[in-house]
């Protein structure tokens, strides 16, 4: 069985902190939503964050809205 490789886990309350955090780890960080390509990838080493973002229970970006004639906001 492959293991993922040591990492932070961060899980901030709003899009803003999600940013910032992204920003105080440059390109060591990756925001994650729901996991399905980024977790087997580090079990792969193909993806090595030192950082990983939860970015799923952020409201803000888990929303569909209608756009008048335009269809649909995801």
């Amino acid at each position: 069985m492959m293991r993922l490789p040591k990492f932070e886990y961060r899980i901030p309350q709003t899009i803003a902190e999600a940013v910032k955090i992204m920003a105080g780890t440059g390109p060591t960080g990756q925001f994650v939503a729901g996991g399905t390509d980024l977790y087997p990838n580090m079990k792969r080493r193909q993806q090595m964050p030192k950082t990983v973002i939860s970015v799923m229970r952020l409201d803000e970006l888990n929303q569909i809205t209608g756009t008048g004639s335009h269809g649909l906001q995801i």
